[in-house]
């Protein structure tokens, strides 16, 4: 961990556009139990990520995917050539796009 009494002197200047959320994931992926511990000492609220999306699912009562994940993904079609060809037609059908064809 670094030294920050080592880097106390230092000052940084920001612009009122820069972004934070690299800091974020850097904090969340590199120093997450000390900015929970400072959080908890500070009143702070957390602000990282996934600690955000845990707290949303404790207050839904969400533990799995249910009510997100669709029906109708489980249910697929048993492969054959047939169905292949049909998807294969569907999907050209739906994509649409021009495309030339060199022939030499």
């Amino acid at each position: 961990m670094a030294n920050p009494v080592k880097h106390r002197e230092l000052r940084y200047n920001f612009s009122e556009n820069t972004g934070n959320s690299n800091l974020r994931v850097h904090i969340e992926n590199h120093h997450a139990d000390e900015y929970e511990k400072l959080c908890i000492e500070n009143g702070w609220k957390n602000q990282l990520p996934k600690h955000k999306a845990r707290e949303e699912l404790k207050l839904t009562g969400q533990t799995t995917l249910s009510g997100i994940a669709r029906a109708d993904v489980t249910n697929r079609e048993i492969f054959s050539q047939q169905a292949f060809l049909r998807h294969i037609v569907n999907f050209i059908v739906a994509d649409d796009q021009v495309c030339f064809i060199i022939t030499l």
